[in-house]
């Protein structure tokens, strides 16, 4: 489970921190989408799948509150 975990860390980092074609690349961007996944995939494993679920939902509406998605794809 931890290698799946770190390779999902790694996959989603790249993946969301690719703008798409014309569009700078997001290291920074890109971690902390990715990071966000991962810990909550490390939350559903290891504790529970509603605690994991319940941090996804926390991290989006946090991410939605402060505008740091609608910053991003402007």
């Amino acid at each position: 489970m931890p290698t799946f975990i770190v390779l999902l860390w790694l996959i989603m980092s790249l993946v969301f921190g690719w703008g798409g074609n014309g569009k700078p690349y997001s290291l920074r961007f890109g971690f902390i989408c990715g990071s966000g996944i991962a810990l909550a995939f490390l939350a559903t494993g290891y504790i529970h799948r509603y605690a994991g679920f319940a941090l996804m939902f926390a991290l989006l509406s946090l991410g939605i509150k402060t505008k740091f998605f609608e910053r991003r794809w402007r």
